[in-house]
């Protein structure tokens, strides 16, 4: 690798000095730094496959919940329906129906 360097001629207050500029040499690099530059681009499809493998579970889960929620409606309303139907039947069968007075007239004066 080239080091490339520029001189520059600075002229300050009558006064002549060069000063040289490396570009190519960097201040070494953390560990850290380059463990995180390393493993940061693979951990990016990995972090979206994880979200959407996730948000697809808990849709399964939030859609068979509700499923099961239905299903349990469904039976409990099944069960109110035959309790007031057998209770229809009990009253039909328990009290027959009385005549009514009928004057021919649905206004009653005292």
């Amino acid at each position: 690798m080239v080091v490339a360097r520029i001189h520059t001629r600075i002229i300050i207050a009558g006064a002549t000095r060069s000063t040289t500029r490396g570009y190519s040499q960097r201040a070494p690099s953390s560990k850290h730094a380059e463990w995180y530059s390393s493993m940061l681009p693979g951990m990016i499809p990995i972090a979206l496959l994880g979200s959407a493998v996730y948000m697809a579970l808990h849709l399964a889960q939030c859609t068979l919940a509700h499923e099961k929620f239905l299903d349990e409606a469904d039976a409990r309303i099944r069960k109110l329906e035959e309790e007031v139907d057998r209770l229809q039947r009990e009253r039909s069968i328990s009290a027959p129906p009385t005549p009514s007075k009928s004057h021919g007239s649905w206004w009653r004066w005292p």
